[in-house]
């Protein structure tokens, strides 16, 4: 497991690929997916799913933040590859709001 730290010389997409790169599982769970996060995520799983990496998304849709195409963004990438599973939080009894990405 590696941890993503606030380092002034990376970017959020240069940290989260570092700690992608080479993993065989990974695990994602974020409180809002914008369309611009999922297009530059989905091609940073698109590469790992083509190595074989097993993945699982949790994804939050609270407070209508979370952007449709996001989602079927992300949704197409699931749909050509098995070992990719998407979950959506239910917003009704609690918020969801966590950040992870581990790999």
């Amino acid at each position: 497991m590696r941890l993503i730290q606030n380092k002034a010389s990376d970017d959020h997409r240069t940290a989260v690929a570092h700690v992608l790169e080479g993993a065989e599982q990974i695990s994602i769970a974020v409180a809002f997916l914008k369309e611009g996060g999922a297009r530059i995520i989905g091609l940073l799983l698109e590469a790992r799913l083509k190595q074989g990496a097993k993945i699982e998304a949790f994804l939050g849709t609270d407070f209508y933040i979370t952007e449709p195409k996001a989602l079927a963004h992300l949704l197409a990438i699931k749909k050509r590859f098995g070992a990719f599973e998407m979950f959506l939080a239910n917003g009704k009894t609690a918020t969801f709001h966590p950040k992870s990405y581990v790999g």
